[in-house]
């Protein structure tokens, strides 16, 4: 079953899976970015995504 939440507060497996699928979608398209790239870029996506005022969340069983 899929469904779709609003994340009005990210818990700490929220963001682990957030944080995985950046950092998978991250390593399949920007294949320019070497691995210091991405370990020093991942702090800042993760205060990114508290920053977000609406995020929207797919979930899969």
């Amino acid at each position: 079953m899929i469904n779709i939440e609003i994340l009005n507060n990210i818990n700490k497996e929220d963001m682990n899976n957030i944080l995985d699928v950046w950092e998978s979608s991250v390593r399949a398209t920007h294949t320019f970015l070497n691995e210091d790239d991405i370990v020093s870029i991942k702090p800042q996506v993760k205060e990114g995504a508290y920053a977000v005022n609406k995020l929207v969340c797919v979930r899969d069983d």
